[in-house]
């Protein structure tokens, strides 16, 4: 990475152990990239989404 951080990504569930290494980092920004399935949604989703239009956030 550039600018001096240390870079992670995250593609599968195995790969969160990236996230504990990210931790340890002690100098220096960190970015950790999470790749997200996008045709997954949770039924806590939904719900959460109408809650925010009920209140006009």
């Amino acid at each position: 990475m550039s600018f001096g951080a240390k870079g992670f990504r995250v593609d599968r569930p195995d790969d969160f152990g990236e996230i504990d290494k990210a931790l340890v980092v002690e100098n220096g920004p960190v970015i950790v990239n999470v790749h997200i399935n996008g045709d997954v949604e949770l039924p806590v989703s939904w719900e959460i989404a109408q809650h925010l239009e009920n209140t006009g956030e």
